[in-house]
C-alpha cells in the first residue's frame, strides 16, 4: 500500500514548509500540505475554550480542530494516512515501515514519536509484530506529542464520533484518552520533534519557536474553577483505572529512537 503524507502548516511558517520539502526529497516521499490556517479557528475558541480540563488558548484550539481537518481526509479517502506536523524530524527507517504498511492489521492508530527520557508511554512488554528491526508494540498509555502519527479510517471515525459527542481538548491528551482506540507504537520511533535534538544529541536541522503559547490562558475562580479542577480529577482517575487495568500485560518506559537520522 502506498500511503499518503499530511503535514500541518501555517502559511507564515516557511522555513518549516522549505525543510519538509528538502526532508522529504532525501527520503524520495512526497507530501500534501494542509494549511494550518482556517477563519473557523476563532468561532471554534469562543465556543470551545473552557470545554476541557482547564481554560485553553487560541493556539491550542486551532491545533486541535487541524487535526480534526486531517482526520476527516482520513474518512473520506477512506485509507490510512500519516499525519505530521511541519516540526516533524524523520529517521530513514520510516521507509521499512512504510512500505510494509499493509502488513499492520486491526490497528487505529500508529504513534511514530517519542519524546525523551522524561516521557514514559505504558506499552506492552512483548511486541505485536516486527518488520525488519522495527518493533510494533501496543500502546495503551501515552500519546502525547502528535509530531507523527499514522491514522487508519476506523480510527479517525472514532475521535470523530469523541469529537461529535461535544469533547474536545489538547489534542494529543484527547487522543491519549480515547481508549476505543486500538493504539500502536513504533519502536525504535522513526519521529522526534526538531526542538528534541539537543535532548538526544543530535544537530538540530532547523531551530524552530513553538506557536503553542500561554496566551489565552486564564485565571478562573469560583463555580467555574471548582468546575476545570474535578474535570481534572475525573480524568486523572481515568488514566489510573487504566495503568491499572494493564498493568500484568504492560510497563511503563521511555521510547527508544531509530539512530538512523540524517
Amino acid at each position: 500500500m502506498s500511503i499518503k503524507t499530511v503535514i500541518i502548516n501555517l502559511d507564515k511558517a516557511k522555513d518549516r514548509l522549505a525543510f519538509q520539502k528538502l526532508q522529504f526529497s532525501k527520503l524520495g516521499l512526497e507530501f500534501e500540505k494542509l494549511s494550518a490556517d482556517c477563519p473557523t479557528h476563532q468561532e471554534n475558541y469562543e465556543r470551545f475554550k473552557d470545554s476541557w480540563e482547564r481554560p485553553m488558548s487560541f493556539c491550542e484550539i486551532a491545533v486541535f480542530f487541524n487535526h480534526k481537518k486531517a482526520w476527516e481526509m482520513v474518512v473520506a479517502r477512506g485509507e490510512p494516512m500519516m499525519i505530521l506536523e511541519d516540526d516533524a524530524y524523520l529517521s530513514t527507517d520510516v521507509l521499512t515501515l512504510l512500505d510494509n504498511i499493509s502488513r499492520l492489521d486491526h490497528i487505529d492508530f500508529l504513534s511514530l514519536e517519542a519524546r525523551g527520557k522524561n516521557q514514559r508511554k505504558l506499552v506492552a512488554r512483548q511486541p505485536t509484530t516486527k518488520i525488519d528491526d522495527v518493533n510494533i508494540t501496543r500502546l495503551y498509555q501515552g500519546r502525547s506529542g502528535l509530531a507523527g502519527y499514522i491514522l487508519w479510517p476506523l480510527g479517525a471515525k472514532k475521535l470523530l464520533k469523541a469529537v461529535q459527542s461535544g469533547k474536545i481538548g489538547i489534542v494529543d491528551k484527547f487522543i491519549n484518552a480515547e481508549y476505543s482506540l486500538n493504539a500502536y507504537q513504533v519502536e525504535p520511533a522513526p519521529l522526534i520533534q526538531l526542538d528534541r535534538c539537543q535532548h538526544y544529541g543530535l544537530p538540530c536541522p532547523l531551530h524552530t519557536t513553538s506557536y503553542i503559547s500561554s496566551q489565552g490562558k486564564k485565571h478562573v475562580k469560583g463555580i467555574a474553577a471548582l468546575r476545570f479542577k474535578c474535570r481534572r480529577i475525573a480524568g486523572q482517575v481515568k488514566i489510573l483505572v487504566n495503568e491499572i487495568m494493564n498493568r500484568h500485560r504492560a510497563v511503563k518506559r521511555p521510547i527508544n529512537i531509530s539512530g538512523s537520522f540524517n
